[in-house]
């Protein structure tokens, strides 16, 4: 089975440790993938730069904006990944209306762990094969 390399970008200025890293990481569909999460003491000192270079796919919280957040969006939007934007509130700050070409907003049917679940569902889809190889004749 594939796996996906799960990007997550967020504000430092965030409750990233409650609001995203619990949900993802009791999420046993987030858990079957290699999660990127850039505040943990693995990542902390990695350049973010190769740590989006080196993901699949890439989930975006916009909650609370900030400037390295800002920086780091415009490195995700030159990588040219699939990539889920959702905030939290489902309020899209002022100040990344230029940077974020689409944005997901969560209800009582689309939480925000479901909206990233599907979302890595999606992916994985499109990145297992289709069908066994096949071999047509003999040597």
């Amino acid at each position: 089975m594939a796996r996906l390399n799960v990007y997550f970008s967020h504000s430092t200025k965030f409750d990233y440790k409650n609001t995203l890293y619990k949900k993802i990481l009791s999420s046993p569909i987030c858990l079957s993938q290699n999660l990127i999460l850039p505040m943990t003491d693995e990542n902390k000192t990695k350049y973010i730069k190769d740590l989006i270079n080196k993901a699949d796919i890439i989930v975006v919280e916009l909650s609370k904006p900030n400037f390295w957040h800002k920086l780091e969006l415009k490195w995700i939007l030159k990588a040219n990944k699939p990539t889920l934007y959702l905030s939290n509130d489902n309020i899209l700050p002022k100040t990344y209306k230029k940077l974020v070409p689409n944005f997901t907003l969560t209800d009582d049917n689309n939480t925000y762990i479901n909206l990233i679940e599907n979302f890595i569902k999606q992916n994985l889809a499109l990145k297992e094969p289709k069908d066994a190889p096949q071999v047509l004749g003999e040597i």
